[in-house]
């Protein structure tokens, strides 16, 4: 995809936005044609012949890894209709490659403190070093909509394989689980991955928030307390510091896990952009 963000900030060199892996099951074993013509359109696939309990159409699973639209595409003509293909799980990632390790750590603490996973019960945890907003998995189970994040592997985008010498990237995926939650994103079949606003999910999924000065963020917190309006200076520096504080993972002020104690301090919290994001990467 077009680096939208290149002609706003030199710190950027590379955006991707796809799909990280998709999760088909056909109503039969077998594709109607070498499976190996995907090969060239996708990072790697997996077909097994399988039928599961209770499902008496799912005959064959095809696992995609890294698909471009082409591969989706060619999927879509070779089967035609008389193949029944069902998506059940997908990963809607979003790749950003900066010039400088500074750059990449300085986005990922901008993301922690501004992103918001709306409808998104769990807490953000960190799990060997890559940070989920939602719980992974329960009794071996994914979950309906998972967020995840990584900054320290490169990115496997563009059918290529990853290089493990090449600059780490900022790795944002959304995991969709279930034919309901696919359905709440609009996703429902391969033309609907095919045809699939990358931008658009980002935008109106994901909510992003800016917060104040400490100083106001902590007379805010003192108004939604009921506290004192003609407090000090220092006394409103003193309570940001302690909201902040006791929502931090390792350090890093996580605003998806402060909402959680304090959820109408969205109501007084300006908006975020993935631009402004990408440009306070000093």
């Amino acid at each position: 995809m077009k680096n939208r963000f290149k002609k706003y900030s030199p710190r950027l060199t590379f955006l991707h936005d796809g799909f990280d892996r998709v999760n088909l099951w056909l109503d039969r074993p077998t594709l109607p044609f070498d499976a190996q013509r995907l090969a060239p359109h996708c990072r790697d696939f997996s077909l097994t012949a399988t039928q599961p309990r209770y499902h008496a159409n799912r005959k064959g699973q095809l696992a995609l890894y890294q698909p471009t639209a082409s591969c989706l595409q060619m999927l879509r003509d070779l089967c035609g209709a008389e193949i029944g293909i069902e998506l059940v799980y997908a990963e809607i990632n979003r790749d950003l490659v900066f010039k400088s390790l500074h750059q990449l750590s300085a986005m990922r603490s901008a993301f922690m403190e501004s992103a918001h996973m709306p409808y998104q019960r769990g807490l953000v945890s960190d799990f060997n070093g890559t940070f989920y907003w939602g719980v992974r998995s329960k009794a071996a189970h994914r979950q309906g909509s998972v967020m995840c994040l990584y900054t320290d592997r490169p990115s496997k985008a563009m059918n290529a394989s990853p290089d493990l010498s090449s600059t780490p990237c900022f790795h944002s995926e959304w995991r969709v689980s279930g034919k309901a939650a696919l359905a709440r994103l609009g996703l429902r079949s391969l033309d609907d991955l095919i045809n699939f606003d990358h931008v658009g999910h980002w935008q109106d999924n994901l909510n992003l928030y800016q917060l104040p000065s400490k100083t106001d963020l902590g007379r805010l917190l003192a108004k939604l307390d009921g506290g004192s309006p003609d407090a000090s200076s220092v006394a409103y520096l003193k309570r940001a510091n302690r909201w902040l504080d006791a929502h931090r993972i390792d350090g890093q002020f996580v605003l998806h896990n402060a909402l959680k104690t304090t959820p109408k301090i969205v109501r007084f919290l300006p908006r975020n952009t993935w631009l402004k994001l990408v440009l306070s990467c000093e």
